[in-house]
């Protein structure tokens, strides 16, 4: 069902961030292997989506850089 991919997706990107990847790029190229470099714009925004849900959870947080890049932590 839709309700199990999205906690399936959600899994994957605590596992990633778990792992060291820290920015959505890097979380996207992670998770989304099988999907052409052209949709990772898009799996970006899901993964963003999924980051700022899990942070509102205090489940994650994020730091901004001193040159404006946001890294993720899982909480």
């Amino acid at each position: 069902s839709y309700i199990d991919h999205r906690l399936a997706r959600e899994a994957q990107i605590l596992e990633a961030m778990q792992a060291g990847e820290d920015t959505v790029e890097r979380m996207v190229e992670r998770i989304y292997v099988d999907t052409p470099r052209a949709l990772h714009p898009a799996a970006g925004q899901s993964v963003l989506s999924h980051l700022l849900k899990l942070e509102a959870e205090k489940r994650a947080s994020r730091a901004v850089d001193a040159g404006g890049a946001e890294h993720w932590a899982a909480s």
